[in-house]
Order: C-alpha cells, then sequence, then structure tokens
C-alpha cells in the first residue's frame, strides 16, 4: 500500500499545480481536521472581530489539513525539510482566514499608521512585501492595531480542548483569489524542486 506521503508527491509531480490546490487543499476536510472545526473558528472569529459570519471564511491548511507539511521551517535556526508528518501534539493547526471586510479594515490602520509615521513613505518591510499579494501576516504588523486582537484570539482557539490544545495559527487572505494564488505558487516551488533533484 502506497503511503501518504509518497501519494502526495506523486501528485505533486503528475497534476497541474492548481489542480492539486483543488484536489487536496481547497476541500474543507482533510486528514486531521474537518469542516466541523473550521466552521468553529470561523464562528469564534467573527464574535472576536464583531463581522458578520458572511464576511469571513476559515480553511484550516498545512500539515493538519494533508498529513504531511509541504513548507520548510526553521525553528532555533534550524530548518525543518518539507514533507514533515504531522505530530499530534507538536504540530500548528495552520489555518487560512478569508476575508475582504477584515483585511481592508487592517490595511485602512496600517495606512493610517503610515501617514503618521516620522517618515514617508513609511518602510513596511517584509509587511509590504505580503500585502501586496492580498496577503497580512499578523506577525509582521506594528504593534498595536488588531495585532493583540488577534493573537489573543488565537491563543483562545489554541487553548480549546476542540483542538487538543494545539497551538492554532492562522494568516489573513483578501479572497479567495489571494490563496489560491500562493497555494498554487508554493506547489510550483515544490515541483521545480522535485524536478531538480532527480
Amino acid at each position: 500500500m502506497i503511503d501518504r506521503k509518497t501519494t502526495l508527491i506523486k501528485q505533486i509531480k503528475e497534476l497541474n499545480a492548481i489542480d492539486f490546490v483543488t484536489k487536496y487543499i481547497l476541500p474543507p476536510d482533510g486528514k486531521h481536521t474537518n469542516k466541523e472545526e473550521a466552521d468553529f473558528i470561523k464562528e469564534f472569529l467573527a464574535k472576536q472581530f464583531q463581522i458578520k459570519e458572511n464576511q469571513i471564511e476559515v480553511m484550516i491548511v498545512g500539515s493538519s489539513k494533508l498529513g504531511y507539511a509541504l513548507s520548510n521551517k526553521k525553528v532555533n535556526d534550524i530548518i525543518l525539510p518539507r514533507f514533515r508528518k504531522f505530530h499530534p501534539i507538536k504540530s500548528d493547526i495552520d489555518v487560512a482566514i478569508i476575508s475582504e471586510y477584515l483585511y481592508d479594515s487592517i490595511w485602512e490602520e496600517v495606512s493610517n499608521y503610515s501617514y503618521n509615521a516620522t517618515y514617508f513613505p513609511w518602510n513596511s518591510k517584509r509587511l509590504g512585501d505580503y500585502m501586496i499579494c492580498g496577503w497580512i501576516r499578523p506577525d509582521k504588523l506594528p504593534k498595536g492595531l488588531k495585532k493583540s486582537i488577534w493573537w489573543k484570539s488565537f491563543m483562545k482557539l489554541s487553548t480549546n480542548r476542540r483542538f487538543k490544545y494545539r497551538k492554532v495559527r492562522g494568516g489573513l487572505f483578501r479572497s479567495t483569489y489571494h490563496l489560491i494564488s500562493y497555494q498554487e505558487l508554493s506547489i510550483l516551488k515544490i515541483k521545480k524542486e522535485i524536478e531538480l533533484s532527480k
């Protein structure tokens, strides 16, 4: 019987990147997660940010979705390789938050922050690199803004028995298009690495 890791690598090699994303990343249920958990996070975050549930979508991604991590990860100056198996205790639950409303509200706050900075244009550093692609990395936001609410919200999720007290971490995308574009780019990069390793 072919194991999950071998299947994923084989599918990445054989499928178009967008087809792999559609088949393995976009469906609601995953290897270690399900739609009910994503819906719970959606409802919880809508309340935390005081927005309507139809203004936010939640998609669980990463190793909890696929069973294996597709990205490298740096931990204490050590690079953990791709295709690490999901660990029931150590692995995070990675969540993609899709909300044009929430994205634009944070964008407006960042814009106001930049206009009040000492120098203009304000150097957004890595935050701007991601935002231009429709993705907000909360860890790159300036102090204040909605950053504190974001981290407090995910800390509460991480202490919820439903998720077996595993860390729940999220990134914010302006639209499904931006999420799919990022995932597609990641798969294309992996396909290229696999081809070069032959």
